[in-house]
């Protein structure tokens, strides 16, 4: 029976893919001539002067870059970089237990960042972090960021306890006014955000033939703004995974609630998801089956959701190429946190609806070229129901506004990393759409359909540290509610942001960061042009 399902899962998985392609593995041996008598005649080997330092390396500072830009798209990278090559056993080197970073920068902008940890400890771990920065723009363009958090770990025999506080205010103003109507006070154009969130959890460690394992979590958060919008969401889930001789089964379950009110909405949403998941483990494929499954209810009757997932990998070259694919959907939770995380000029009036991804088809390869480089291709393709994108409201503070559509939308994606030892990595993210939209009155309103990141860092001797950004993205349709401002394009830009760290000693180090090194004060959202060239330096210690 076994054999039955394997086989039967290896044909579902052969035929996401066109063709096959076979090499021809046969070799010519040789020939090989051996003379006696030879003398080998070595040179004098130079030798090394400077006799080497065994020294352990200390916990490196963390590597952190600012930019003052009020917003900066980002794209997310899963490409797997090559393991560093470990060197012999060392004794452990003892870990500072804190971080301080101090700077300032023109906009008159003050960084504040505090790291606390108590090192190493075979009973738990536990830490606190405070982090600020702010600046002021020109055309009111300003904005304040903080954040802290707490947390800590418990190490049990059978597992480890976990539990974290958090609490952010992040402050914007609404700068990009509409300079045709009255001007607005400024007390009005005033936006902040005030997020307050805890979360624990278990997790067991490994136990039996099978290896089993279980953990259980839970997080609340508690969102408002000045406006009276609020927000509460509670999730509560646990996963579940074991062995199956030499395959695995894992199992997702979850409920969430999530609250949402504002001077026109009180929406109350519940979700219950159910995510199992069968992998095989073959020797030269691995094929997951499972399905990705929600019950939703708000005010009306609850909907079910049901989408098969299946995704599965071949190895073509073993360990250097492989064929990848799937098929899947979900039910996306919409929420005005993650609205507000990517576009905070949100205005206090939302809807908000779920995404449906009825389909996502895609098909690729991933694998290394050498030890050092790592690639990723992968051609996607989604159909999705309530689809969210912005416009700016009829209002004299054109804040935004989520707008759902109809979309099938064909994204190619490609991940390069190339890592040379620890003194070069260089990272590449390209993602590049095609969208084709239901209502044709309607466009992917300020959705760039290609979208570029480079990120590059270069260690000279462990003492001076050069980090480089790049960011590019093209032209993005615009409009405004109901029309009022004729469908346009915002201009495509590329932001160049450089840094530099010199560490002076082990617990100490300066740094310096330019952002926007091309001064030009392009619009990510409608009416909203970033800061121009910005600067930031300080110092950091440790203790």
């Amino acid at each position: 029976m076994r054999s039955t399902v394997k086989g039967f899962a290896l044909i579902i998985f052969l035929s996401l893919f066109i063709g096959v392609y076979a090499q021809d593995t046969t070799l010519s041996l040789p020939k090989v001539l051996v003379e006696n008598g030879f003398v080998p005649n070595l040179a004098p080997a130079n030798k090394v002067t400077t006799p080497p330092v065994a020294e352990a390396p200390t916990a490196p500072l963390p590597s952190l870059s600012y930019s003052i830009i009020p917003v900066q798209f980002i794209t997310t990278s899963r490409l797997d970089i090559p393991a560093a090559i470990q060197m012999g056993k060392n004794q452990v080197t003892p870990l500072k237990n804190n971080h301080v970073r101090l700077g300032f920068g023109n906009y008159t902008s003050p960084l504040a960042e505090l790291y606390l940890h108590n090192t190493r400890d075979e009973y738990g771990a536990y830490g606190l972090t405070f982090k600020h920065l702010s600046a002021n723009g020109p055309d009111n363009a300003k904005f304040s960021d903080n954040v802290a958090k707490a947390f800590g770990k418990r190490f049990f025999k059978k597992g480890t306890l976990m539990a974290g506080v958090d609490y952010a205010r992040n402050a914007v103003r609404f700068y990009g006014v509409n300079d045709s109507l009255p001007k607005p006070s400024d007390d009005s154009t005033k936006q902040v955000f005030q997020t307050i969130g805890v979360n624990g959890g278990w997790e067991s460690r490994e136990w039996g033939r099978s290896k089993s394992q279980f953990g259980v979590n839970a997080a609340y958060y508690n969102l408002t703004d000045k406006w009276g919008v609020q927000e509460n969401d509670l999730l509560v889930g646990g996963d579940f995974k074991t062995l199956i001789k030499k395959d695995e089964l894992r199992v997702h379950l979850s409920y969430n609630y999530n609250g949402y009110k504002d001077s026109s909405t009180n929406i109350n949403r519940n979700f219950v998801n159910i995510k199992p998941r069968y992998t095989l483990n073959e020797k030269n494929f691995k094929l997951s089956l499972g399905f990705n499954s929600t019950i939703y209810k708000d005010t009306a009757k609850p909907v079910f959701y049901f989408f098969p997932a299946i995704e599965g990998e071949y190895q073509i070259e073993k360990q250097n190429l492989l064929a990848i694919a799937g098929i899947s959907g979900n039910l996306q939770k919409n929420t005005f946190r993650s609205y507000m995380t990517e576009n905070p000029f949100m205005g206090n009036r939302n809807s908000l609806n779920n995404t449906v991804n009825r389909l996502e088809v895609y098909a690729g390869i991933r694998g290394k070229a050498s030890e050092n480089f790592g690639f990723t291709a992968r051609l996607f393709y989604n159909s999705y129901n309530d689809m969210p994108v912005f416009i700016a409201d009829s209002t004299v503070l054109r804040r935004f506004k989520p707008l759902y559509i109809d979309a099938k939308v064909i994204r190619f994606n490609v991940e390069l990393g190339y890592q040379y030892s620890e003194k070069v990595r260089i990272n590449l993210t390209g993602n590049f759409y095609n969208y084709n939209v239901a209502d044709s009155a309607q466009k992917a309103w300020q959705m760039p359909t290609a979208e570029v990141k480079l990120n590059a860092t270069y260690n000279i001797g462990n003492k001076l540290m050069l980090t480089a950004d790049v960011f590019l993205m093209n032209q993005r349709p615009v409009t405004t509610e109901f029309a009022k401002t004729p469908a346009a394009n915002l201009k495509a830009f590329t932001d160049f942001n450089i840094g530099l760290e010199y560490r002076y000693r082990k617990t100490l180090s300066l740094f310096a960061r330019l952002n926007n090194v091309s001064s030009v004060r392009y619009q990510r959202w409608y009416n909203y042009p970033v800061l121009g060239l910005n600067a930031i330096g300080g110092i950091t210690f440790s203790l």
